[in-house]
């Protein structure tokens, strides 16, 4: 265990008697009288402390975070030095939900004009300026809206392998605006199959949307392979409120007696809907990393071995790498020594304090502003310290903090009851206790990334404590 070079102890009496000296300074008191009558487990001491041994790190992920039904999706590619590439695609359905005439026009001979994607988009991470390619693949599967679906589903076995369109998107949207996208056909033949679909189904399959969910089950819309790499990501809103995207399809008809003689122009709107009170339908986000050429190799978190500890850890948006802290035998045995026999130890404040692995201020600002500490990342299930449900619900502070300080180049997190609860609980541990460091609960759908300085790393984790010491009610 290492201490802090200025280990203090401090009496609460000496403190209440320096208080009171200073504010009747010409004024002697003996403070001596009476203390003999104040029991001893009574006389409480106060102890400032640093552990700095027995945190190991490993650099972890995980593949089973739910991303369906989120009120958002997200599309786009990111690429770092660090982290390697991120590739974000956007599964939607979508169900019928305006025409501008009616069933029964008197027009015939259908004709499609064009295709739009109407979008709440909005920048998310990444540079926003470079131009990407997307292509639009048609959805050929059930997906069922009261299963739980993961970032890492391989959507491939779901898709018609060729793309029906494609589209470019460059540049950061407007707040609450919508960006229209104008679809290019990529494969003829698929798209008129799927436009003849949206335009000619027989009445019945635009009025429910079960039958309509069995012709036309969704489009997925993905970075194409020769899109550039290096570019943003962006959200895409979903709903029936401000936040809906939809499909918006114009053609045209004929004149019955004239059939070389347009009649009308019309006009429909599928729009994506994620809300199952509402409909049926399903809308998840899939999200592949690829760290070749980056030295990370990430080990799936909550594996019965995580190999040995590494220096190189980090934390990353988009459901990406974490840190897993593992507090060994050799913590506990600090911690335990923190306290005398005959004593019991109340913590007032445990401070962790995990440094970047490079101070440089340009690294912080695509840095996470925050991280949170929890026992499964995969379902935001955070330690006890880390209530982000209840801060956000009920709009109550909590102390935990997990904020990044640039002057110091650590981020810093109070986990004072899990550290509580590790002494109290010392004897009857199933393994060591082990934490994991990721993004904040409402940000592992956004940008950030860290490195962190981990097991053997030049700035070792540390453990800042501040705690109470007072002797057990039996000792004299």
């Amino acid at each position: 265990m290492t201490k802090s070079l200025n280990k203090r102890t401090i009496s609460v009496g000496v403190l209440v008697a320096a208080l009171f000296a200073s504010l009747t300074c010409c004024t002697k008191v003996d403070d001596h009288l009476g203390l003999d009558f104040i029991p001893p487990y009574q006389t409480l001491q106060v102890e400032l402390d640093t552990i700095s041994v027995g945190m190991n790190t490993y650099l972890t992920y995980s593949d089973s975070i739910p991303s369906n039904n989120a009120g958002f999706t997200y599309l786009g590619s990111l690429n770092s030095k660090s982290f390697g590439r991120t590739k974000v695609g956007s599964m939607v359905q979508y169900l019928p939900t305006y025409r501008s005439d009616t069933l029964e026009t008197g027009g015939v001979g259908e004709k499609a004009d064009s295709v739009w994607l109407v979008g709440n988009f909005r920048h998310v991470a990444g540079d926003s300026m470079r131009k990407q390619i997307f292509n639009v693949f048609e959805v050929k599967g059930n997906f069922n809206n009261d299963s739980t679906y993961y970032t890492s589903l391989n959507i491939a076995d779901h898709i018609d392998p060729t793309p029906i369109f494609t589209f470019e998107m460059k540049g950061k949207p407007n707040y609450n605006q919508y960006d229209t996208l104008v679809l290019q056909v990529a494969d003829q033949s698929k798209a008129d199959n799927f436009l003849d679909r949206l335009m000619n189904m027989e009445k019945p399959y635009y009025l429910s949307d079960s039958l309509w969910l069995t012709r036309l089950q969704g489009l997925y819309i993905v970075p194409a392979d020769e899109s550039i790499k290096n570019a943003a990501v962006y959200s895409m809103g979903l709903g029936l409120d401000e936040n809906d995207s939809y499909l918006a399809l114009f053609s045209h008809n004929y004149d019955a007696q004239y059939p070389e003689i347009p009649q009308d122009t019309i006009l429909r709107y599928y729009t994506f809907y994620d809300n199952v009170d509402y409909s049926r339908t399903v809308s998840l986000t899939t999200i592949e990393h690829d760290y070749t050429g980056t030295g990370l190799s990430p080990v799936k978190d909550g594996a019965q071995s995580l190999g040995a500890p590494t220096a190189k850890v980090g934390v990353q948006g988009f459901a990406g790498v974490t840190t897993a802290l593992e507090f060994d035998e050799n913590f506990m045995e600090a911690l335990a020594a923190l306290v005398p026999e005959g004593y019991n130890v109340m913590i007032n404040k445990a401070k962790l304090i995990v440094p970047t692995a490079f101070r440089i201020p340009e690294l912080y600002d695509a840095a996470p502003e925050r991280v949170g500490a929890y026992e499964k990342y995969s379902t935001k299930e955070g330690i006890i310290d880390y209530n982000w449900y209840y801060e956000n619900e009920y709009g109550g502070g909590i102390n935990y903090g997990g904020y990044l300080n640039r002057s110091l180049g650590v981020y810093e997190a109070d986990i004072t009851t899990y550290v509580q609860r590790m002494l109290d609980n010392k004897a009857t541990l199933q393994g060591n206790p082990r934490i994991t460091l990721g993004m904040h609960a409402y940000n592992i759908f956004r940008g950030g990334e860290i490195e962190l300085s981990g097991t053997g790393g030049e700035r070792p984790i540390q453990l800042a404590l501040t705690y109470t010491l007072y002797k057990k009610s039996n000792q004299k």
